[in-house]
């Protein structure tokens, strides 16, 4: 793993933990839905389900990153590539900003994009109940899958940084991380219920949440200048310039060829043969 993409993924997985302020409200419902469905008389979720639940979640952030990780990657063939990699780290960085902003109330929810993807999870929500009632681990992995396309901004804005890294393997390494960023308040919800909301909802939390975002959009268009020695447009950028060869067989010098200083140079033969007087 090389330094940029274990700065990419600290980064998501701050963004995950920023996350948790607004995972709490986005999500509470579906968590106190499950928790009726898995464990119904006031009974605590079992562990192995809150941790299926939460797997198929991340695993499908991880599938999301690595689609448009290769879209990313496909789309730096058609243009130049440094000038693609920085327009879509920009993007990145400004989709995190104005997430940032609106979390904070200095802009209006509507810049959070929470509409994006709500008609592909109207179609979704038929298959979630097609699982119920949740009685198998296996069923609460798939469960978890399906919730895991709930729309969310902050899942999209982290969806740019995994666009922007231009490779399916880093793309879905990204959002495992963020996801494993959202899990102690997703868990928590399972077993503090209305408790955990109210930890997490706190002003001076989502404050300090909101500006964490800003902070990480600021430095995601320059995440590759940070560190010294990095390759600028290193996700675009599979190939490094091979190191030069010395050859042997340069050509005009032979250097396999060495004297043979061991033998004693025979002068005779330059020698001029005067006659005897």
């Amino acid at each position: 793993m090389n330094s940029g993409t274990a700065l990419d993924l600290m980064v998501a997985f701050n963004l995950g933990l920023a996350s948790q302020v607004h995972c709490v409200g986005m999500c509470g419902g579906i968590v106190a839905a499950l928790n009726i469905a898995t464990a119904p008389r006031g009974a605590v979720t079992p562990l192995r389900y809150a941790l299926a639940y939460n797997g198929g979640r991340i695993l499908s952030y991880a599938l999301a990153g690595a689609l448009l990780g290769a879209v990313g990657g496909g789309a730096l063939t058609l243009f130049d590539r440094e000038i693609g990699y920085r327009v879509m780290r920009y993007a990145a960085g400004a989709i995190l900003v104005l997430n940032g902003l609106a979390l904070a109330g200095w802009l209006p929810r509507g810049a959070l994009f929470e509409g994006l993807g709500l008609r592909m999870w109207r179609h979704l929500q038929n298959l979630g109940r097609g699982l119920m009632p949740i009685n198998t681990t296996p069923r609460a992995l798939a469960f978890g899958m399906v919730w895991g396309w709930l729309p969310c901004a902050l899942v999209y804005s982290t969806l740019m940084l995994a666009l922007a890294s231009a490779s399916p393997w880093r793309a879905a390494a990204i959002m495992a991380a963020f996801g494993a960023g959202t899990l102690p308040a997703l868990l928590a919800s399972f077993w503090l219920g209305n408790r955990a909301a109210a930890l997490f909802r706190g002003r001076a939390l989502r404050l300090c949440a909101a500006l964490l975002l800003i902070a990480a959009g600021l430095v995601t268009p320059f995440i590759d200048r940070l560190l010294p020695g990095m390759h600028a447009g290193h996700a675009g950028h599979g190939a490094h310039s091979a190191p030069m060869q010395h050859s042997n067989d340069m050509p005009g010098m032979d250097h396999g060829q060495t004297m043979d200083h061991a033998q004693p140079m025979d002068h005779t033969q330059h020698m001029h043969h005067h006659p005897a007087p």
